[in-house]
């Protein structure tokens, strides 16, 4: 099943655990170059999870800040597509990310939630956890383009 098929069955749905291992085996681009798993997806959240490595940190061990900024893109445009229902592509037009502590081991969660989709524009909040302690929070804003995506 197609990226697109499964994000129009997560509109109605949850995806189920052998649906989300055909997702990620076919994500590809960035997501796949960091080693990024969609873990969660359904309308209105997803959730993806990062194992930390010396391939996404900075020269002081920490891991570098574009990554949370990259992983709350990517999780809240899975969740554009879903609230697209998979028929129309979205594309980020904005991401915010603000710093609140750092991490230089472990495994880093994105928790992308809707705060609005509409037709033309969505906002979606992420926030990036390790354990208990929040890392980054998040604004992404989408658009919904106006083509199929095919």
């Amino acid at each position: 099943m197609k990226l697109r098929d499964l994000c129009a069955r997560a509109q109605s749905r949850p995806l189920q655990e052998t649906e989300l291992e055909e997702f990620n085996e076919q994500v590809g681009g960035l997501d796949a170059t960091l080693g990024a798993r969609y873990t969660a997806i359904e309308n209105g959240c997803v959730e993806m999870e990062l194992d930390i490595s010396d391939r996404v940190t900075q020269p002081f061990g920490i891991v570098h800040g574009g990554v949370y900024s990259a992983l709350a893109e990517s999780a809240a445009s899975v969740g554009g597509l879903v609230a697209a229902a998979g028929a129309r592509g979205v594309a980020g037009i904005s991401n915010s990310t603000q710093f609140v502590s750092s991490v230089s081991h472990g495994t880093i969660v994105a928790r992308a939630k809707a705060v609005h989709c509409g037709r033309t524009l969505q906002l979606w909040e992420v926030t990036c956890s390790s354990g208990d302690r929040v890392l980054t929070t998040s604004s992404v804003r989408l658009i919904v383009l106006s083509t199929r995506m095919d």
